[in-house]
């Protein structure tokens, strides 16, 4: 398998509790690692499921890459943001989390991969994560992965994934029409019944620990209507502490790609 194969290459090596990458790999190798690991994820989450079976839609997972503001990369992916308040610019953020179809995958057959419904798209990451309002603290990042990349939690959970419109009124600091898109983008994705992301980290301290941890970007992984375990919230977060050790190679795999300028461009590029 090329995937397995570009994995074995990178000479994995695991020093002062994370892991480290000892080759020099070239870029096909590395994306083609980051391809496999991400196959993985979704056939374990579709074994943990008990088979999210046919005529359900399958299990998906994607990467979602951080991209500094001040970054070359962040105004090629800015015509590209989802979901900003009017008014908002890139400047006021911390930076984008980037979805490239390239890096997602499909459970089922290889040729499925990757993800045949995402469609590239970048979400703002706020530079004021939080805002105070008469009624208590709201949060300026969307639910989902940017909430999870700026509040290193365990893992964000959705649903029905179009309950993200309502915590986003409850919780949130939007506007009515970004709350409006949301609902009206989960409602025309009826393949994604629910999801949830987990942050992956710079691969230099233990992923155990909630501490000194750098994100770098978010695993996010959703699946259809037939999914038995999924849709419970407690049942998802087994799956997301059993994939810790899949979120250790892929934060290292992530390293590399970003040291290597491989984040991907709008446009399908590396």
């Amino acid at each position: 398998m090329p995937g397995e194969e570009a994995l074995t290459a990178l000479n994995l090596g695991f020093e002062k509790g994370y892991v480290v990458v000892h080759a020099s790999p070239t870029p096909e190798r590395l994306a083609d690692a980051l391809q496999f690991l991400l196959k993985a994820v979704v056939g374990a989450a579709q074994v943990f499921d008990g088979g999210c079976l046919p005529p359900s839609p399958p299990v998906c997972a994607n990467v979602m890459w951080f991209v500094p503001r001040d970054s070359k990369l962040a105004a090629l992916w800015d015509p590209h943001v989802k979901f900003r308040n009017p008014g908002a610019s890139l400047s006021g953020t911390q930076g984008l989390l980037a979805v490239s179809p390239r890096f997602s995958a499909a459970a089922g057959d290889p040729a499925e991969t990757p993800d045949p419904h995402l469609l590239e798209f970048a979400i703002d990451v706020a530079d004021a994560p939080k805002t105070q309002s008469q009624d208590g603290e709201r949060y300026r990042v969307l639910p989902g992965a940017p909430l999870v990349f700026v509040d290193l939690s365990k893992f964000e959970f959705f649903h029905p994934a179009r309950d993200m419109a309502a915590w986003m009124e409850s919780h949130g600091d939007f506007a009515p029409s970004v709350r409006e898109a949301v609902a009206g983008y989960f409602g025309s994705q009826t393949q994604i019944a629910g999801l949830f992301s987990v942050p992956l980290y710079e691969p230099k301290a233990e992923y155990d620990k909630h501490v000194d941890r750098t994100p770098i970007a978010v695993l996010n992984i959703h699946w259809g209507s037939g999914a038995r375990l999924l849709k419970n919230a407690m049942a998802a977060g087994r799956l997301a502490a059993a994939l810790y050790p899949l979120r250790v190679l892929l934060g290292a795999v992530v390293q590399q790609m970003v040291a290597a300028d491989q984040v991907p461009r709008p446009g399908g590029n590396p």
